[in-house]
């Protein structure tokens, strides 16, 4: 068994950046997140993004930095492993 992706515990709130707001944008934003074995975040990146400069990157990493995950395992032993979260944006 190789293990499991980490399993969402909690997500938090992820609102539409104020600087975007009146624009009418709707943004996916993809985030690769290194979750611990105790399922904290400790690393977020960006994968798939958006340059408009609207927030929308900053809020995404935001939120996937206070999501929590259960402990991933592999082999039945809880270690780091890295999982993606999208976020959907839309007005």
């Amino acid at each position: 068994m190789l293990g499991d992706s980490p399993e969402t515990q909690f997500l938090p709130p992820c609102p539409y950046p104020a600087a975007a707001k009146g624009t009418g944008r709707k943004v996916l934003i993809r985030v690769a997140v290194l979750v611990d074995e105790n399922g904290q975040v400790i690393d977020a990146q960006i994968r798939d993004g958006d340059k408009s400069g609207l927030a929308f990157e900053e809020a995404a990493l935001e939120a996937s930095r206070k999501a929590r995950f259960f402990p991933p395992t592999r082999d039945g032993i809880a270690g780091k492993m890295w999982t993606e979260l999208l976020w959907d944006f839309a007005e």
